[in-house]
């Protein structure tokens, strides 16, 4: 499986609003062939001002224009979202790449700022997963996909 992860920083100001588009987005991404699932995350402010090692992004894929850098400089007026999409293989991401990514990110929407976005390519190498009392196991073997179904309730988020 292949991960492709984008991180995203997301000025304060901007954070409610860019949530409900980005919930949106997932669901979009999560229709394309070959995403198999998708996590999104929040890194915990204190992280993010405490820690400067961890507050640093993954590098970008080309050189961050001015407002970028300008962006990391403050990091904590951001708020950083990682969005990990899982997809079946190299193959499925390559069609993304070529036959989607292109329309979804010109269809994205201004929020009135730049936001600093990072993308990264991720191969899974192993998957573990620890069972505790009330969890569901996550372990499953690599070459085979797990379908799980979820009951919602109307209003929920994922």
């Amino acid at each position: 499986m292949i991960c492709y992860e984008v991180s995203i920083d997301v000025p304060l100001d901007d954070v409610a609003a860019y949530r409900v588009w980005l919930h949106e987005h997932i669901h979009e991404m999560l229709a394309l062939p070959g995403f198999h699932c998708a996590r999104m995350q929040s890194v915990l402010p204190a992280w993010l001002e405490s820690a400067p090692s961890l507050a640093t992004a993954p590098p970008p894929v080309s050189a961050p224009s001015p407002t970028q850098a300008q962006n990391q400089s403050q990091t904590s007026a951001l708020h950083r979202f990682v969005v990990s999409y899982w997809l079946l293989d190299a193959a499925a991401l390559t069609r993304y790449l070529s036959e989607f990514a292109p329309a979804l990110r010109a269809r994205a929407p201004e929020f009135g700022r730049a936001f600093a976005i990072h993308r990264r390519v991720l191969e899974l190498e192993l998957k573990l997963a620890v069972m505790d009392a009330g969890m569901a196991p996550e372990t499953a073997p690599v070459t085979a996909p797990v379908t799980v179904a979820v009951a919602l309730d109307a209003g929920s988020v994922i």
